[in-house]
């Protein structure tokens, strides 16, 4: 997984606190390391901001006039649209009762008062990275699960190559891929032809498309047939710099612009009936 996430350098912060002084110096300590900062002086105009725009962390001040810190954070919690959004609680109680509470409306992480600058860029570090890759998280599962939905589609069509055709576009179009394609492997796996149906995002990936109908695969190494033999779906990275018996178009891959690489089969009663394999121009890992 990915742990560089480009959410923590341009994060959106809600501050919420009566005090203040306590905004003030929040506000200047985070805006000086890059963070989109608001401010809100009661609970009320918390969860108006968080209506208008949704922040991907929000530092909640416990003890305030009008709605506590805790009742905000559980009205937050109790929304389908906003329980996701981490809550760090600010307080200058330090008793371990009242950060237990927090922990139990559905807080994340408690800081408390007077602040030490160090503690709180670490603290708000971390609940952002640990955001940035659960949202990762829930993307992937979400393409798999369209994955197993489509796979599951073509082997119950009437028309296999068809359904195998409408399925490339489909994930490559809902889940940014840019490039698909199927190989069909002879009954003992030893050859892979490539199938007459792929799908590009951009003309300038047709060219990978007409070079790849002219292959035959048989090393054992290539993609098929890892895939095929393991019946587990492989990533790469970056297939443009992979060896050429791993990936025998890694040229043609550096030379159009494609580089992560994944491939899934397609299997009916046991038997793997074809291979699909997507491409996109950015690197990622799984």
């Amino acid at each position: 997984m990915n742990t560089n996430c480009s959410l923590v350098s341009v994060a959106d912060i809600l501050l919420v606190d009566d005090n203040p002084d306590n905004l003030r110096l929040l506000s200047a300590m985070l805006s000086e390391h890059g963070y989109k900062i608001r401010k809100a002086i009661n609970g009320s105009l918390a969860l108006r901001a968080v209506e208008i725009a949704k922040p991907d962390l929000i530092l909640l001040d416990i003890n305030m006039p009008d709605i506590k810190g805790y009742e905000v954070c559980a009205q937050l919690k109790s929304s389908p649209q906003t329980a996701d959004i981490p809550v760090i609680f600010i307080s200058a109680f330090n008793q371990v009762l009242d950060k237990v509470k927090g922990f139990e409306v559905g807080g994340v992480d408690y800081i408390s008062k007077p602040f030490d600058i160090q503690e709180v860029l670490v603290r708000v570090k971390n609940q952002l990275i640990l955001r940035c890759q659960q949202k990762q998280l829930e993307e992937q599962n979400a393409q798999l699960q369209l994955l197993v939905t489509t796979t599951k589609a073509i082997n119950e069509a009437d028309d296999f190559e068809a359904a195998i055709k409408a399925t490339l576009s489909q994930v490559c179009e809902k889940i940014g891929w840019n490039f698909g394609e199927f190989w069909i492997p002879n009954p003992d796996g030893t050859t892979f032809d490539y199938g007459k149906g792929w799908y590009a995002s951009e003309s300038c990936f047709e060219e990978f498309g007409y070079q790849s109908e002219k292959l035959i695969f048989t090393n054992n190494w290539t993609i098929p047939s890892k895939i095929y033999h393991s019946k587990q779906f492989l990533w790469l990275s970056n297939v443009s710099v992979e060896q050429g018996e791993v990936f025998l178009r890694s040229q043609l891959a550096k030379k159009i612009g494609l580089k992560t690489c994944f491939g899934i089969p397609i299997f009916f009663n046991e038997q793997v009936l074809a291979i699909l394999v997507f491409f996109k121009k950015e690197v990622s890992e799984p």
